[in-house]
């Protein structure tokens, strides 16, 4: 999987999860507060420790034990799922 498509999903991910966390806390108006100056800056800040973390595995090459013998595939979706 190259990078760019890594980078994509991860980041993605990274904001769905603080874009739920938001509505989580903030039930009475999600979207108001998902759009507020400190919800998107909340939601950037996930998105770009998602990043860090997912360049953090590829810098370690970690595989989280998936052995050689699985596709590489696997192994770039499994980091930028986990980060």
């Amino acid at each position: 999987m190259e990078l760019t498509l890594q980078l994509l999903l991860t980041g993605a991910l990274g904001a769905v999860a603080a874009y739920s966390r938001l509505t989580q806390e903030f039930r009475d108006a999600p979207v108001l507060a998902a759009l507020t100056p400190s919800g998107l800056v909340y939601i950037a800040v996930s998105t770009l420790i998602s990043w860090s973390a997912l360049g953090l595995l590829v810098a370690a090459d970690w595989s989280f034990g998936l052995g050689t013998e699985i596709s590489p595939l696997w192994v770039d979706l499994v980091r930028s799922v986990r980060s």
